[in-house]
């Protein structure tokens, strides 16, 4: 667990990362994807990339260790239901739907666990997405969410410290304040939280049903109540300065797919 996180800026290109069991779930009935490369003179419209994709996002943490010493690596594994549609002026627009959220850590002696109910409760949004063929490049404008507690500035208004703030509620639905992160192992118990978090695409168009690049975020987290006093103390975490370790990837799927079958292919679509 985090407070006050705050992200550098990421850098040069991605590497593969896989993710955890309950997430990477093959169907080996699904079809595969078409990789081949676009020629110089394909089409840059937008018509060429609207459609339905998977996207996943990995987010790479460092966090000082609860008992002393050394530190240890966490990527959050994010996994959204993108659909891009053409605006009226020909440029494109994405509205994202997150699918599952798994932590995958080196640190073995606890579990980070984000229940179904936190991910249900995440709401949709749309942010403005470029596509150049005559570069290759990908671009996705800065989103902001806000979790747990309503702000009347997303970017700049200090998020909620205690869980009488009247900003706060309980978003996920489960009785507890703002949202519940639940951890497994040498201290067991549940997180109560508020949280904001941004991120903004950058990369390369690999084919037309595929594009791959870096992933630059920052997120900002407040503890505002737990199950277990010892989840209480302060624990330092912040973007891994390693910045080849925040990327991202989509692939294109099939019309009409939705998170059920973006976790079931997982494996197959990366």
């Amino acid at each position: 667990p985090s407070n006050d996180v705050v992200a550098p800026d990421l850098g040069p290109a991605p590497t593969d990362l896989g993710v955890s069991d309950d997430l990477a779930v093959a169907n080996d009935e699904g079809s595969a994807i078409d990789s081949s490369i676009p020629s110089e003179d394909a089409s840059a419209s937008g018509s060429t990339y609207a459609g339905t994709w998977a996207q996943i996002q990995r987010s790479a943490t460092v966090t000082d260790s609860p008992l002393g010493g050394d530190t240890f690596d966490t990527t959050i594994h994010t996994l959204h239901l993108v659909v891009i549609g053409e605006n009226e002026d020909g440029s494109l627009h994405a509205e994202h739907t997150i699918c599952d959220i798994q932590a995958e850590s080196d640190f073995m002696q606890t579990e980070t666990i984000i229940p179904a109910a936190y991910v249900a409760s995440l709401e949709s949004y749309t942010r403005t997405v470029s596509f150049d063929s005559s570069t290759s490049t990908f671009t996705a404008e800065k989103v902001t969410e806000v979790k747990g507690c309503n702000l009347t500035d997303l970017e700049n208004e200090e998020l909620p410290t205690s869980d009488d703030d009247p900003r706060v509620f309980d978003q996920d639905g489960d009785g507890n304040p703002g949202m519940t992160i639940q951890i497994s192992g040498l201290i067991t118990g549940d997180l109560y939280v508020v949280e904001r978090n941004w991120t903004q695409l950058e990369g390369s168009i690999v084919s037309e049903d595929r594009v791959e690049g870096l992933l630059t975020w920052g997120v900002e987290q407040n503890k505002i109540g737990t199950s277990n006093l010892l989840l209480s103390m302060d624990i330092n975490s912040w973007v891994d300065p390693d910045t080849s370790k925040s990327t991202f990837e989509m692939t294109r799927v099939n019309e009409g797919d939705g998170c059920y079958e973006l976790i079931s292919q997982f494996g197959q679509l990366f």
